[in-house]
C-alpha cells in the first residue's frame, strides 16, 4: 500500500498461492482504518489485484487489511501501513 496523493491511498496485492486456495477466489475484501479512529473504516470489495481509496485525511496513517474469498467464506488476513502525504510539503 502507498499513497498517491496527499489523499488518496492504493493498495495493490498479488494472487494467492494455488496450495493455498481453497476453492476459486470470487474477490477480494479490502479495509482501510484510520489509525487514530479505529471505529472509521472503509471497505472495497473488488475483483482486481488492486483498489484505492480516495478523500482520505491529509499527513494521516491508515491500517489495511485483504482477505480474499471464496463462495465458502473469507481467508486469513494480509495487513499492511500506509500514509497520506502533506501538500506542498517539498516545493
Amino acid at each position: 500500500a502507498f499513497n498517491i496523493s496527499s489523499t488518496i491511498i492504493r493498495a495493490t496485492w498479488r494472487l494467492v498461492p494455488i496450495c493455498c486456495r481453497l476453492g476459486f477466489i470470487r474477490g477480494y475484501h479490502v479495509t482501510l482504518t484510520d489509525s487514530s479512529n479505529s471505529s472509521s473504516t472503509i471497505t472495497n470489495t473488488v475483483s482486481e489485484l488492486f483498489t484505492r481509496f480516495i478523500d482520505l485525511k491529509k499527513f494521516h496513517i491508515y491500517q489495511l487489511s485483504i482477505t480474499a474469498f471464496t463462495s465458502k467464506g473469507s481467508g486469513p488476513s494480509a495487513v499492511a501501513t500506509a500514509s497520506t502525504d502533506q501538500d506542498g510539503m517539498f516545493n
